[in-house]
């Protein structure tokens, strides 16, 4: 027990009890006027965008790959270090002879992160979004 006693309050308690200490002595009595503690509000970055982001829309458009073939990159981009991105919408679409929407394994769209499929978008069967205006 008197280990515990003995033990340095945390820094931010510590900068507390010295504020509380100082308006002790400015105002004087054993009663301090409360202090309004900063707050930082963060907004999520799928609500507002922070006042450094920078937003980017990309298109991209391939030539029908062979059927035989696995995996077919459409789009890729880096993001820098230090850096995160807020996916807001995904579309996809496929024009082609012989395709018929959502019927098992003709088409699976899926979308990879660093290696990983997102949950929810590693086997979309259908077009998600259209041409039309």
């Amino acid at each position: 027990m008197s280990s515990l006693v003995n033990r340095p309050l945390p820094p931010a308690q510590q900068r507390i009890n010295r504020q509380e200490s100082i308006a002790h002595d400015i105002f004087g009595g054993p009663k301090a006027p409360e202090f309004q503690r900063d707050t930082v509000t963060i907004q999520q970055p799928w609500v507002a965008m922070p006042p450094n982001g920078e937003p980017f829309d990309l298109v991209e458009a391939i030539v029908a790959p062979d059927p035989a073939a696995v995996d077919t990159v459409v789009i890729t981009f880096p993001v820098a270090p230090g850096w995160e991105g807020v996916i807001k919408g995904v579309g996809n679409l496929y024009q082609g002879a012989g395709y018929i929407e959502g019927v098992t394994g003709q088409i699976e769209w899926r979308i990879r992160v660093n290696n990983r499929f997102l949950r929810g978008y590693e086997n979309i069967q259908t077009s998600l979004g259209s041409l039309a205006a």
